[in-house]
This record gives structure tokens, sequence and C-alpha cells, in this order.
């Protein structure tokens, strides 16, 4: 057997293990099925070589002719339309079917050329050399022709490779190169033997044997029908993130066009300047970088082989969209955040000038109610008091409204009596009471615990909201506030319960639960709230209950009535039993009513600055009862003036006046110390302001104290009798006030 015999044996196994490796990987592309076939019939042309080799006789040759043109009609269609697919080239289909028409009916003729001699053979022999016998075909006009058209299609396919080389990415290029030395092979060998280098020995045989290596290697190689790793290649090179891999050592090893785009001024042609450059770079701007009119993020991340650390991601990130909508955000945030502290500004504004108003007429009425005046008009004082209290409240929770807004409501811890806080919340809505001429009912549980840990203004807060609810929307009947306590988590702890029934028209079915939104939406033909500052009431009053811990259950019979429940987990204090509320509350009344003058100051002087003239007087008549010295003035200027030419023990200041603030005012008092004699002297604010920092706040400026309007006269007591100096007070027998 010869070497050329041999050499054909050993491609024909190999070509045979390709094709059917190529085809045994399940589902494959069109590409790799046309590469697939070219293998096969050029597997076939070297079985028809080999017949050729070893021809004996005419029926050897006519294998060897068939077998051969098989593989020269039909390589060039498989190889064709791979190439047309793999280069994603635009091409006319009807020239591709022309073509493929065309070799079949080469084949047919070739087929048959026994039949039709001088068609395309003019003649067929065969020779000896050296042991290896060679056909010889004498050309007709056909058979010319058909090799001038495989140099035409083999420079069509030459000619799609180089546009594959030009269209794709750099990093794809050395295989379009190999695809394009493959591609060059075979129409050298047409060319060799159509001019006749090597005599009768087709050498074009060597330049397929050629080609079909070259192909079989970048299949291989390149990996090119690994579907998963060839969509991983082609999405890294088209993303619009830029990618550089480096090695565990840091140095830059891979990078996509993307990153080039980014980096404009770096020269991509040297790694070690990505190195040094880029990835020092980006580690010095952890939080984003700007370049250009972009701005852009980026993230490491580990190339891990077996839990082994092989090397690291970056992955540059454009996010100016991002970056221009937060600066968006932000901005209107800022404007939001400016438009709550206006809104703050104008709530606090507007509450100290209702509140001054408020602060007048409930220390006029408490210095009518302290004079011998008759039943019918001390009820009609009674009146004034509960009316200017409620409107007291509903400034207080729009300054609460306000708080909840921006967060800065607290709910603040402190031992508490509850009775006191119901009383107090009962007191509150009387007037609401009397006016609609319906009953309140108040039952209290005598085991009830009498001292309790919480916050006993939120508490009397939700009561108050919830029975000004129930009042409002009873026109008939009563309404019963029974308040008992339940068993808490431990032995020092309770749940305080409050129940709200009353004798309203109800609540339909379907709006229970909306009965805490903020706005609550009823349909045209349903009857409005009686208030609608109400359910906004009753909205805060369930926030407010959600920072508690508490709960608040609605129960609701359309056309009978409703009852609310509220539920506040409280630490007990002192575990004695309340006993009767009504002699518990008779008995802090009349406490009350007796501390309220329990001592003279005859030697004390005190001075009131207010501009508004009518706190004065009732600043000067709440505390007359006290025999003290008081002098008043209306503006910063005065109290200067005043406080030059007199030595006060006490000065109480409103802090919201025209002209010079309260604030400002002690900042002239406390640099003039050499020329004001301040000494242990008490500078108490008067304000409208009730907030929980409020204390803090005022102690930070310079005062020693506050007191919030309306000011009341237990209020006045406390203030006079902490911050007089002892040595001042006469304590006095308790008697009721002045007549």
């Amino acid at each position: 057997m010869t070497l050329p015999q041999i050499l054909q044996i050993f491609y024909i196994v190999v070509t045979v293990l390709i094709a059917g490796i190529n085809i045994a990987k399940g589902k494959v592309s069109d590409q790799q099925r046309y590469l697939s076939a070219f293998s096969i019939v050029t597997c076939v042309g070297m079985v028809g070589y080999y017949y050729e080799f070893t021809a004996v006789s005419a029926s050897d040759m006519y294998y060897a002719i068939i077998l051969e043109y098989f593989y020269y009609c039909f390589a060039p269609v498989f190889l064709l339309h791979f190439m047309l697919l793999y280069s994603h080239s635009k091409f006319n289909s009807k020239m591709v079917e022309i073509f493929t028409v065309y070799e079949i009916v080469i084949f047919i003729i070739v087929l048959h050329y026994r039949h039709t001699p001088n068609l395309f053979f003019e003649s067929v022999s065969c020779i000896q050399s050296k042991g290896t016998s060679y056909i010889v075909l004498g050309h007709t006009f056909l058979y010319v022709l058909n090799l001038v058209v495989d140099i035409v299609w083999s420079v069509w396919l030459v000619y799609l490779t180089f546009i594959g080389y030009l269209n794709h990415k750099k990093e794809r290029r050395l295989e379009f190169l190999m695809i394009f030395v493959g591609s060059v092979i075979p129409c050298l060998g047409y060319i060799f033997d159509i001019f006749g280098v090597c005599g009768h020995y087709r050498i074009s045989i060597v330049f397929d044997i050629s080609a079909e290596i070259v192909f079989e290697y970048i299949v291989f190689h390149f990996n090119m029908f690994n579907t998963v790793e060839q969509a991983k290649s082609d999405y890294i090179h088209d993303m619009d993130e830029g990618v550089i891999v480096t090695n565990s050592d840091g140095e830059a090893i891979f990078h996509n066009p993307a990153v080039e785009k980014i980096f404009t001024d770096v020269d991509w042609t040297d790694t070690d300047e990505i190195s040094s450059d880029v990835i020092s770079f980006l580690e010095k701007n952890c939080s984003g970088f700007a370049g250009g009119d972009r701005y852009y993020n980026w993230r490491r991340s580990d190339l891990m082989n077996n839990s082994h650390c092989e090397g690291y991601i970056y992955t540059v990130i454009d996010v100016t969209e991002d970056y221009e909508y937060t600066k968006q955000l932000m901005t209107l945030n800022d404007e939001a955040l400016r438009a709550g502290q206006v809104k703050n500004i104008f709530i606090a504004n507007i509450s100290h000038e209702i509140k001054t108003p408020i602060n007048s007429i409930l220390g006029m009425n408490e210095m009518i109610s302290r004079k011998d005046i008759p039943t019918g008009i001390r009820r009609y004082s009674d009146n004034i008091r509960s009316a200017g209290y409620t409107l007291l409240s509903l400034i207080n929770d729009i300054m609460d409204i306000s708080k909840l807004e921006a967060g800065k409501l607290h709910i603040r811890q402190k031992n508490y009596d509850p009775d006191v806080a119901i009383y107090e919340a009962v007191d509150m809505v009387q007037g609401m009471v009397v006016n609609k001429h319906i009953g309140l009912k108040v039952s209290v549980s005598p085991d009830m615990p009498s001292i309790l840990i919480g916050d006993d203004v939120r508490i009397r807060q939700c009561i108050v909201n919830i029975l000004k609810y129930s009042i409002a929307n009873t026109f008939n009947g009563h309404v019963e506030l029974e308040s008992y306590c339940e068993n808490g988590d431990d032995v020092n702890s309770v749940k305080l319960v409050f129940k709200v029934t009353d004798t309203s028209n109800g609540i339909k079915s379907n709006m229970i639960k909306h009965i805490f939104d903020s706005v609550l939406v009823v349909s045209a033909n349903e009857p409005q709230p009686a208030d609608s500052s109400i359910s906004v009431a009753l909205s805060m009053t369930k926030k407010i209950a959600d920072m508690m811990g508490a709960s608040i259950d609605v129960e609701s019979v359309y056309g009978k009535g409703n009852r609310f429940t509220i539920t506040i987990p409280q630490k007990i204090v002192d575990h004695s039993p309340l006993g009767s509320y009504a002699s518990h509350i008779s008995a802090v009344k009349n406490r009350s009513e007796h501390k309220s003058i329990a001592f003279t100051a005859p030697d004390a002087n005190i001075l009131v600055i207010d501009d508004a003239d009518v706190n004065l007087t009732v600043a000067r008549g709440l505390m007359k009862p006290f025999k003290m010295h008081i002098d008043t003035g209306n503006s910063g200027e005065a109290c200067i003036d005043m406080m030059r030419k007199k030595h006060y023990d006490i000065l109480m200041i409103d802090h919201m006046m025209p002209e010079m603030n309260g604030i400002e005012t002690i900042k002239r008092i406390r640099a003039a110390e050499n020329l004001i004699d301040t000494s242990n002297t008490k500078i108490i604010a008067m304000t409208g302001n009730s907030q929980p920092y409020a204390e803090e706040f005022y102690k930070k400026h310079g005062f020693d104290g506050y007191m919030t309007k309306p000011i009341e006269p237990a209020k006045i007591q406390e203030i006079l009798f902490m911050f007089l100096p002892k040595e001042l007070i006469i304590k006095t027998s308790d008697r009721k006030g002045e007549k």
C-alpha cells in the first residue's frame, strides 16, 4: 500500500469521526449541520480518490469519478451555506438556489457520462505510475465551464470570509483569518489543476484535504459550536457596560469595546497601561466617576475556579440616568423639606396667634369664675371654659398632624393617674354634650391601678377624639365611656381598655374599614360627617395608638350606634385599686382648688412682657392672689428699659413678639450684664409652643423655664413656687379664691 493510499484511509477515518462527533452533539445549529455535511461529502470524495489510486478496471474508474464529483459538486454548496450563515452576510437567496441546482445538474451529467460521451468528458483513461493509478479526463467546454464556476464560488467564499473578518469583533478576527486561509486553499488547487501545474496528478486533492484540516482545527480550537460560550462572548462584546478582566496579579488580560468608549484617553494597545491606569483609577473612585457628560459606577467580582480566585472582573456601568434621577429626587426632596418647614413654621405661627386669644379668653373666664357670681352666669362660664379647651384641643391636633407628617411626634412615658386623665378628657367634651342636649355616662372600674406609666397626654387625646366623633354623630340618646383593666403580659402590666358607645345612626359595613382614613369619602346620597375635622382627628388617633402599641376596634350596627374599643398596654406603678371614680375626682378637684393660692410673696418683684395687652391683664389677674409686685411691658425694648431701672425676681416674657422676640431680648439682656442686674433673676418663656423639644430649646437659649399658652393658674403657681427665692414665700392657710 502506497503512502497516498495510507493517508487517504487515515483521513477518511478522521473525517468520519469528526462528522459523527458534530452530529452526535444533539441540538445543533444550521451552521454546524452544513459544516458536518461538508465534512461527510469530503470524506466521500476521499473514498473516490482511494478508488482512483487503486483502480485496476473500468468499473473502479467509474466509481472513483462518481464519488469524486459527488464531492466536487456538493462540497461547495454546503461550504457556501456555512459561510453565509457564519459570516452573517446578506445575500441573494435566488443566486444560492441557482448555484445549488447547477451543481445537482452537473452531478447528474457526470453520473451518466458513459451514456452521454463527449458531453462532459471528451475521454476517460487510466495510467499507472509507481504503483498508483491516475485517471486522465479529456476536457470539453462544459468541463472547463464547470472549473470556472468552481473558481467563481471559491472567490465568493473568499469574499464572504473577508467581509466576516471586517465586520466581526477583534477577538474573532483570528478565527475568520483562518477560515479565509481554508477558503483560499481549494481555490488555488483548482487553478493549479486547470493549468496542469502537476501534470496528470490533480493537486487539488491535496489542497482540499488541507482545507478540511484547517476547518476542523477551527471548529475545535475556537469552540465554534459551543453555543453557550459563543453567546457569552457575543453578549460581553456587545453589552453597553464596560468589562475588564484581570488575572490574580491585577494585570488586565481582556476588555470589551465599551471600555474603550468610556476611557477615551487611554492607549488601549498597551495592556500595562490598562492595568496601571484604569484599574488604579477605578480603585481610587469607589463611589463613581464622571466621564464627559456621563456618570459611571463600577463593581468588582472575583473570578472563581474551584474555590480558587484566578482573577477579577471589573464592570463599569453607565448610571447617568439614575444619577440624574437621584439628583432630581434630591432636589424635589429639598423642595419638599423646605415646603414642609415653611408649612410647619406657618402652623406654629398660626397656632401661636390662635393660642394668644384663647389664653385671653380662658384667663378672663378663670378670673370671672373666681368671683361670687350667679349660677346662670357660672354655667355660661363653664361653657366658655369647655369651648375654649375644645378649640385648644383642635389647635393641638393640627400641630400633632404636622408633627406626625414630619416624624417628630414622640410618646413620652411618665407616671400618671388614669382617673385624672379620664376626668380631663370628659371635661374637654362636656360643652359639646351640653350643647347637643344628650347624655354622657362615665364608668370607671374601681379595681383599676391608681398609678400607671404611659403618655397620659396622648391617651387623653385618643379618648377625646373618639368621644368627639361619637358626640358629633349622636343626636338623640347618649354617649357612654367605660374604662377598665384586663390582665397584661405580666403582674406589673395591664391592658387599659376604653369603650365608647353611642346611639348614633352607626356606620355602614362597607365604610367601617375607611373610618380611620384621613379623608372619609362618602357617596353623594350618604349623610356627610357631622364634622370633617373629626375624621382627620380619628386618623391621627389611629396613628398615635399604633405608636403606643395600642389597638382600636370598631363595632357598628347601622341605625343603632357604634362602639369604639381602645386597648392600651401599660406598666403599673401602684397596684392600689382606684376605688370610687366619683369620690376620687371630687377629692382631686378639692385639692386643686385649695392649693391654688397656698402662699403669698408680697416682697417679690415680677415682670411680665407680652405684646398683647389682654394677656398682660390676664397675667396680672391670675397672679393677684399671690400679693406680688407685678410690672408689665409690651415689647423687648420696654423689658430692657425696665430691667435697667429695677431688679426682678422673675421675668415672664412672650417668645413671639414683633421687632424683637423673646430670645433676642434675652440675648440683649445677657450682653448688658454690667448695666442690668440679672443676678438671681429667673427668666420664664411664655409660648404657644407645646412640642416635646420646647423645654430643651428654651433652656438652650438661656431660659430657666417655660409656660405654654393658655396659661393655667396651677402652672403659674408651680412656676412661682419653683423659682421664687424661698425667703420671699409666705405660706398661707388654705382658702378659696378672692371674692
